[in-house]
């Protein structure tokens, strides 16, 4: 899976439980700007995606672990 793949996917997951960059920021420990730009597609530290994705309920691949519906 590249980069953007999974950029795309937890932005769609983001999207789907309609939650802002802020409140992610606030819910994994990250700053305000980390968060951003990783949504921006910059390069962050794999500790940050990983922390995104289990707020989010991914795996650090981008697959749901916890379903939402």
């Amino acid at each position: 899976m590249t980069r953007l793949h999974l950029l795309q996917k937890v932005k769609t997951r983001k999207e789907t439980l309609s939650i802002s960059i802020d409140n992610l920021a606030k819910l994994s420990n990250l700053g305000f700007r980390t968060v951003s730009r990783f949504f921006n597609g910059d390069n962050v530290k794999l500790s940050t995606v990983e922390k995104l994705t289990n707020i989010l309920g991914l795996d650090f691949a981008g697959n749901e672990v916890i379903d939402i519906i």
